[in-house]
């Protein structure tokens, strides 16, 4: 059994362990634009330079006088842990009899199935967490009294917020947190059910959203019930990165923190009770004005949910139509539908991209610069083998017997790591529901 083992260890790696790595890529492309180098690592604790603060000592003199330093640029060491992240597999014992000498041919069908569908769920998983790791699990973009249990409009991790519910088995504690300030609203309240028709999630309790015009509430998971703890060691997804009001261990509340670790966090309707609306070109170049404003440079690309294309080709369709009405020619226009290289539709707004994704939170954009992104990973996602051979055999967990099956499993340490959020923004109640 030793030497089938070390046979199938092989082929493991050499046969599968390239086209693994390249089918998870291409199932994370959110994370294929994010930097890969910067990261310092300390064992599982990476150390990355952040700028918290600018110096103020400028000014003009008609006679050369030189200001005097006031105050110095401020970096600190920002430190986060890696995630480890986990996917087994299991073969039967058969099957590695099989794999034996001139038998070895008929196994590999059932390898091979069972390498693809490993691949294709740790793809799944790591692109999840990119969006939606952690405690943050998306935002309210309504303004409103709400003077007991009531249904709040939603953008962000439906089906999370739903499975937390399933493994508690009861409401959860979520926090509210204003996106103006990054200040906590009140005490944590429960929440107790989702609606994915109507993009609603419903709070069992009062709760007054007060924040500034045009701004959103974060939402974030604060329940500490054991079974929900897993969350703390989720890598930290887009919205955690930019919501949490401590952000790789600076505090960056407006009363008391660094207020330029914020991001740019609004409502696509900014006026009124914020309620969902239609999705028009201005929510987007409202935002795209408002981030500009704060950190003087444009974003690389736009996230939004699958969801979302068939309304935004509808827009551009209909302005395309009355341009050519107006008698102008279509190569004036750009239908924001244009082909990439491999004749795949390819939205855009203007020179951004727009990137359509599935785990991208239903009723938001993100406005993400590329290169203020690490993907940090500490160790490239491999096959385990600490203990010499990819398999190990299985042993029954009720009566501590080897079975005639064995089993592997895929690991990498990793996390995503923002460095200056607020050239990063998320725009939240896009679309009508």
């Amino acid at each position: 059994m030793a030497t089938n083992f070390g046979t199938l260890t092989g082929i493991l790696q050499e046969k599968y362990l390239g086209k693994i790595r390249s089918s998870i890529n291409n199932s994370t492309r959110l994370l294929t634009f994010m930097k890969k180098e910067g990261v310092t690592w300390n064992g599982l604790e990476g150390v990355i330079a952040i700028h918290v603060g600018h110096s103020s000592n400028g000014g003009v003199s008609g006679v050369g006088k030189i200001p005097t330093p006031s105050t110095a640029e401020t970096v600190v060491q920002a430190k986060f842990s890696a995630a480890k992240y986990y996917h087994s597999f299991k073969l039967e014992g058969e099957l590695i009899t099989a794999s034996a000498g001139s038998n070895a041919a008929s196994y590999v069908p059932a390898l091979t199935l069972t390498m693809k569908g490993l691949a294709e769920q740790v793809g799944i998983d790591l692109n999840k967490y990119a969006f939606s790791g952690g405690r943050v699990v998306g935002f309210l973009n309504e303004v409103k009294v709400a003077g007991g249990a009531a249904d709040w409009q939603f953008s962000g991790d439906f089906a999370k917020l739903n499975a937390l519910l399933a493994i508690k088995a009861g409401p959860i504690n979520v926090q509210p947190i204003r996106m103006d300030t990054y200040a906590a609203i009140g005490a944590p309240i429960a929440l107790s059910a989702v609606s994915i028709p109507a993009s609603t999630v419903h709070l069992n309790v009062a709760l007054t959203t007060a924040q500034a015009a045009g701004y959103a509430v974060a939402l974030k998971v604060v329940d500490t019930d054991a079974a929900l703890l897993f969350l703390d060691e989720e890598p930290v997804g887009i919205y955690g990165n930019l919501a949490e009001p401590t952000h790789l261990g600076q505090d960056r509340t407006t009363a008391t923190g660094f207020v330029n670790l914020q991001a740019t966090i609004k409502a696509a309707n900014q006026t009124g009770t914020q309620a969902f609306a239609a999705f028009a070109l201005d929510q987007f170049e409202t935002q795209l004005a408002d981030m500009e404003t704060v950190c003087g440079m444009a974003p690389t690309r736009i996230w939004v949910p699958i969801s979302f294309r068939p309304k935004y080709a509808k827009l551009f369709q209909a302005n395309l139509r009355v341009t050519l009405d107006q008698g102008k020619g279509p190569d004036e226009f750009n239908g924001g539908v244009p082909q990439d290289a491999n004749g795949e539709e390819a939205l855009s707004y203007g020179k951004l991209k727009i990137e359509c994704d599935r785990h991208c939170g239903k009723n938001l954009a993100i406005f993400m610069k590329d290169d203020t992104w690490m993907y940090a990973i500490r160790e490239v996602g491999d096959f385990d083998k600490t203990t010499g051979n990819i398999l190990r055999q299985v042993i029954d967990p009720v009566t501590s017997q080897y079975l005639d099956s064995f089993m592997g499993y895929w690991k990498q340490y990793y996390n995503v790591v923002c460095d200056t959020p607020f050239c990063n923004g998320i725009l939240c109640g896009v679309g009508a529901v």
